[in-house]
C-alpha cells in the first residue's frame, strides 16, 4: 500500500468512526461523492483504499418494471447478454480471454428496478476496466448464434427456479397481488418471451432504456476521487443523450387490490410455507412510510422481541418475518412463516393476532424502538466496509429512492417515531385487501381449514426443451373484425416504437388482363407520391417529418399497399396513408414521372441476370397464363396508358369487396376503428375479384433458353408445389429446405461447382416451387441437383437430422416476423393464401413435430415436371438434363 493510501485509509476511517458517534452532518456519507455529465450520466465515487481493487458498476434503471407481458423477462435476457460479444471483443471468448487479462471477476443481476453490471480487478486496471465496460454497454452484439446459445442458459436459471417450490408460492402470490401488472414484478421473465426475443428486441430495449441519462456509473474502491469523473468524462461523456424512458414509455400504476383472496399452492413439501402479502407504499410517493417499514420489520427481527417470542418460541413457526421490498411502483408487505400442516390454523391465527396488535401501545418499547434504529444503522455501516458489495448497495438505493434518499437514509430512520410506524401499518396493512397463501403438500390439502376454500393451484412446471419450442408470443393475439364489412387483422405489440399498416387487395397478378401489365404496380407508385388532401411537395415533406414510410408490391393474388410509420406518430400518418389508399391525385405529370420510374426498372431488369432469369422462369412454367405476366408491364402497355387508365383501375381494385387490413405494431383496436372507420366505410362495395386460373400443360416440361455471353450459366425451374392451405404445406415447407441445404453442401461445399444454389416453394395459389443455380459447369452441376433430389426421396434422414433442420427453418419465419411491417404481411397473407392468418403460427407449431417420413414423402410428391430457364453461354449447356426432373 502506497502511503498516500495509507493516509486515505487512516483518514477514511476517521471519519467513519466520528460517523459511528453521530458526527456527521446529515447526508453526509464519508468517500461517497457524484456529480452529473452533460448527457444526464450520474457519475458515482465510493473511496475505500482498504485493498487495492476497484469496482466499476454500470445501473440502468430498466428491470421487471418497464416489462409489459410480451416483453417479461427481456431485461433478464439482456443481462445475459451484456458478458457476450461487442465490437471490441466480438465473441464471448474474445471477451472472457480479456477479462482474465485483467483479472476481473464480472457478474450481473436483474431486479424489479434495477440491472446492474460490474467488474472487480486491481485498480492498477482502472483506466483499463473503464474502457472494458464502455466497449460492453456501447457497442453490443447481440449475435444471433450467441443469443440463441445462451437461451439455455437461462431457460435452466428457469428451471433452477422451479425446482425449489418456494418459487412457485412466490409467483403465484404476485399474479394475484399484482393482476394485469404481473410482468412489471416478474424479474426471472416468461418461458416464451425468453425463447422467442429476437436481436431486434435487445437492439430496441437498449435504445429505449440503456441511455446515459437513465444510467449511473460507479466506482468503488481504490481510486483517487478526481480520477473516475475524468475517466467517465473521457470515455462516456459522447453518449448520446435520449428522451426520458419514463416519459416515453410510462409505468402504469399498480391498481389497489378489490378483496383479500385464499391460494393453496400445491408442491412435494414437508414443511409448510404461510405467506400474507399487501400493497406497501411507493418511495417516492409515502418516503415516511418506507423508514417506518424499515425499523418495524427490524423491531419484530430481534430474538427477544415480543413478536418472536409467541409465534416462533412458542413452537408455532419455525421462522417468521414481516418485511417491505422498497420500491418506487408499489412495493410489497410479505409475512413469510414456516410451519407444519398440523400446526398450520394455530398458527396462522397467532400470526393474525399479532399483525392486529402491531399498533397496540404496549406492543413495542421505547427501548426497542431505539435499539432497532441502532441495529438498521450499525447493518447499514457493516455493508459500507466491503467496497465491491457496497457498490450494489449504491446501485440499487440510486434505482429506487434515489442518491439524496441514500444519502439521508439513517437520519431520517433516527426520526421515525411509534406514530409513524402505526400510520404505516394503519395505512397499508390492517383490515386492507390482501393475498394469504400456503405453500402444501398435496396430501395435507384437505387437513387444513385455512385452505377450506382456498383457490387450489397446482403449477405446471415447465422446461428449457418444452419453452424452445414455443412460438406464441405472451400477450401477442391478434384480433379479427370487421370496419364497414372490411376485414381486419390487428396484432397489438404495445412495446413497439412502429406501426405498419398493410392493405391486401385481392386480385394482384393473377386477375390481371394482358393490355393492363404494370397498371396496378402504376396507381399505387402515383398514389404513393400525391392525394387530394396532400400535394406532392406536402405529402413528401409529411412522410419525412413523421418517419413514416410507404409502399407496395404486386404478388401473385393481391396486391399489397403498406404503411410502416413511427408509432408515436400513427395518427398522422394513417391519415396520409388513407388519404392515399382511396383519394390518390392522377396526374399527366406523375404518371410520366412514374411510368419513367417503372421503364427504366423494366430496362435494368433485363439487365440484372438474376431478374432476367426470373421473368424467364415464369414464362416457361406459366405460358400464356397472368402469372407469366411482369407486374411491371411491358414497353409496350406502359405507353399505351393514360391518367383515365390509372382512375379505372384504382376504381376495380380499391373496394370493400376487395380488401383486407392487417396491423401490427403499437395501436389498439379502438384507435384503430376510429381512424379506419370513415375512410372504409366511404368505399364501394365492389365486386370480388375474379379467381386465379389453373395453370395449364403442367406435366409437360417446357424449358427456356436465352442466350448471352455470361461468365456464369444461370438456371431456374419452376415446378408445381402444394396448396398453401394444406396441412402438409409445414412438411413440405421443411422438406424444400432440406433439399436447399442439401444441395449448398454437395455443389458449393464439397465439389466447388457453384457460388449460388437453392431450392424452396413458395405461397401462391397456384403454388411452385422452385430450383435455382448459377454455375460455369451446369453439365455437372445438374447431374447432382437429380441425385440429391433422388437421395431425399429414396433414404429417410435420422430424426435429429430433421429436428435440427426444423429449428433453422423456424428461425427464418420468426426472423420475417421481428418487426410490425414483416409481421402484418404475413399475417395477411397467410389470411389469403393459406386459409386463414392462423396457419401463420400452425405451420411454424407444426415443424418440430414433422417426422423424416413426412419430409421424404414431401420430396416423393413435389420436384417434378420442373420447367427449366437458363440465361447465359448456352453451348455449355446439355439441354437433355434439363429434362431429367
Amino acid at each position: 500500500m502506497t502511503r498516500r493510501a495509507k493516509f486515505r485509509l487512516c483518514l477514511y476511517l476517521a471519519i467513519l468512526l466520528t460517523g459511528l458517534s453521530g458526527g456527521t452532518m446529515a447526508g453526509d456519507i464519508p468517500g461517497l461523492s457524484s456529480r452529473t455529465l452533460a448527457n444526464g450520466l450520474e457519475v458515482i465515487v465510493i473511496e475505500n483504499p482498504t485493498v487495492p481493487l476497484v469496482t466499476v458498476e454500470i445501473a440502468v434503471h430498466a428491470g421487471a418494471f418497464v416489462e409489459p407481458p410480451e416483453l417479461d423477462g427481456l431485461s433478464h435476457l439482456y443481462e445475459h447478454m451484456f458478458f457476450k460479444g461487442n465490437k471490441a471483443t466480438p465473441t464471448q471468448e474474445a471477451f472472457l480471454n480479456r477479462t482474465r487479462e485483467l483479472g476481473a471477476i464480472f457478474n450481473g443481476t436483474t431486479s424489479q428496478e434495477l440491472v446492474n453490471y460490474y467488474f472487480t480487478l486491481p485498480s492498477n486496471r482502472l483506466r483499463e476496466a473503464t474502457i472494458f465496460m464502455r466497449d460492453a454497454l456501447l457497442t453490443p452484439l447481440f449475435r444471433r448464434d450467441e443469443l440463441k446459445r445462451e437461451r439455455p442458459v437461462v431457460l435452466g436459471e428457469f428451471d433452477r427456479n422451479e425446482a425449489n417450490p418456494s418459487f412457485h408460492l412466490r409467483r403465484e402470490v404476485d399474479r394475484v397481488l399484482w393482476g394485469d401488472n404481473f410482468s412489471r414484478k416478474n424479474v426471472i421473465g416468461d418461458r416464451n418471451v425468453l425463447a422467442t426475443a429476437t436481436r431486434e428486441q435487445m437492439m430496441l430495449f437498449r435504445e429505449h432504456y440503456y441511455i446515459p441519462n437513465n444510467s449511473a456509473l460507479i466506482f468503488s474502491g481504490d481510486v483517487d476521487p478526481q480520477e473516475p469523473y475524468e475517466l467517465a468524462e473521457e470515455f462516456f461523456g459522447s453518449w448520446a443523450r435520449s428522451k426520458d424512458p419514463s416519459v416515453r414509455f410510462p409505468v402504469p400504476a399498480h391498481k389497489a387490490l378489490s378483496r383479500s383472496s385464499r391460494l393453496a399452492v400445491v408442491q412435494p413439501v414437508q414443511r409448510v410455507i404461510l405467506n400474507i402479502s399487501w400493497h406497501g407504499p411507493g418511495m417516492k410517493e409515502d418516503p415516511a412510510s418506507t423508514y417506518a417499514a424499515d425499523v418495524l420489520s427490524f423491531i419484530l427481527s430481534q430474538p427477544d422481541s415480543g413478536w418472536n417470542r409467541r409465534l416462533v418460541e412458542s413452537g408455532l413457526f419455525d421462522y417468521t418475518t414481516l418485511s417491505y421490498l422498497s420500491q418506487v411502483h408499489t412495493g410489497p408487505i410479505s409475512f413469510i412463516g414456516v410451519t407444519s400442516a398440523e400446526r398450520l390454523d394455530e398458527a396462522h391465527a397467532a400470526a393474525r393476532a399479532e399483525i392486529e396488535a402491531l399498533t397496540s401501545a404496549v406492543y413495542f418499547t421505547d427501548e426497542e424502538l431505539a435499539f432497532a434504529k441502532n441495529q438498521l444503522e450499525y447493518s447499514e455501516l457493516r455493508g459500507r466496509q466491503q467496497p465491491s458489495n457496497y457498490a450494489h448497495t449504491v446501485a440499487f438505493w440510486w434505482a429506487t429512492g434515489g442518491l439524496d434518499y441514500y444519502r439521508n437514509y439513517i437520519d431520517d430512520l433516527r426520526k421515525v417515531t411509534r406514530k409513524d410506524i402505526n400510520r404505516y401499518v394503519d395505512r397499508y396493512i390492517h383490515d386492507k385487501p390482501h393475498v394469504t397463501a400456503a405453500l402444501v403438500a398435496e396430501e395435507d390439502l384437505d387437513t387444513v381449514s385455512l385452505l377450506a376454500d382456498a383457490r387450489v393451484i397446482r403449477p405446471a412446471t415447465g422446461s428449457s426443451e418444452t419453452a424452445l419450442t414455443a412460438q406464441k408470443e405472451t400477450g401477442a393475439v391478434t384480433e379479427e373484425f370487421e370496419i364497414a364489412g372490411v376485414p381486419v387483422l390487428l396484432r397489438q405489440l404495445p412495446s413497439s416504437p412502429t406501426v405498419a399498416v398493410a392493405a391486401f387487395f385481392r386480385g394482384g397478378l393473377g386477375a390481371t388482363a394482358p393490355a393492363d401489365a404494370g397498371l396496378e404496380n402504376l396507381v399505387w407508385a402515383v398514389a404513393s407520391k400525391q392525394t387530394e388532401t396532400f400535394d406532392k411537395a406536402t405529402m413528401a415533406r409529411e412522410l419525412t417529418r413523421l418517419g413514416a414510410r410507404l409502399s407496395h408490391q404486386v404478388e401473385g393474388a393481391s396486391s399489397i399497399f403498406l404503411l410502416d410509420a413511427i408509432a408515436e406518430h400513427r395518427e398522422d400518418s394513417l391519415a396520409i396513408f388513407l388519404d392515399a389508399l382511396a383519394q390518390p391525385e392522377f396526374t399527366d405529370e406523375e404518371l410520366d414521372l412514374a411510368r419513367e420510374r417503372q421503364l427504366s426498372a423494366l430496362a435494368s431488369n433485363f439487365a440484372d441476370p438474376d431478374s432476367r432469369l426470373r421473368s424467364l422462369a415464369a414464362q416457361a412454367h406459366y405460358g400464356d397464363h397472368a402469372l407469366a405476366l411482369d407486374p411491371l408491364g411491358d414497353k409496350a402497355t406502359l405507353l399505351s396508358f393514360g391518367v383515365d387508365d390509372l382512375a379505372r383501375k384504382h376504381a376495380e381494385i380499391v373496394n370493400r369487396s376487395r380488401l383486407l387490413i392487417s396491423i401490427a405494431g403499437d395501436i389498439d383496436r379502438a384507435t384503430v376503428e376510429r381512424l379506419l372507420e370513415p375512410t372504409l366505410g366511404d368505399l364501394r362495395a365492389g365486386t370480388p375479384a375474379p379467381g386465379v386460373a389453373a395453370v395449364a400443360g403442367i406435366e409437360e416440361p417446357t424449358p427456356l433458353l436465352e442466350q448471352r455471353e455470361l461468365p456464369t450459366v444461370y438456371i431456374q425451374g419452376l415446378f408445381p408445389a402444394i396448396d398453401p392451405a394444406s396441412g402438409d404445406y409445414a412438411a413440405h415447407l421443411l422438406a424444400h429446405r432440406i433439399l436447399s441445404q442439401e444441395l449448398w453442401e454437395e455443389i458449393r461445399t464439397r465439389r466447388n461447382l457453384a457460388y449460388a444454389v437453392s431450392a424452396g416453394i413458395r405461397r401462391d395459389r397456384p403454388n411452385a416451387g422452385f430450383l435455382y443455380l448459377t454455375t460455369a459447369e451446369p453439365n455437372s452441376a445438374l447431374p447432382v441437383i437429380q441425385r440429391t433430389v433422388a437421395r431425399l426421396a429414396e433414404q429417410s434422414l435420422t430424426p435429429e437430422e430433421v429436428l435440427n433442420h426444423a429449428e433453422s427453418l423456424r428461425t427464418a419465419l420468426l426472423m420475417q416476423m421481428e418487426d410490425p411491417a414483416g409481421l402484418a404481411e404475413k399475417l395477411g397473407s397467410y389470411e389469403l393464401s393459406s386459409g386463414g392468418w392462423e396457419r401463420l403460427e400452425a405451420v411454424i407449431n407444426e415443424l418440430p413435430n414433422i417426422t423424416p417420413a413426412q419430409v421424404q414423402q414431401a420430396i416423393q410428391q413435389s420436384v417434378q415436371y420442373v420447367d427449366f430457364a437458363v440465361l447465359g453461354d448456352l453451348s455449355r449447356v446439355d439441354k437433355t438434363l434439363l429434362e431429367s426432373l
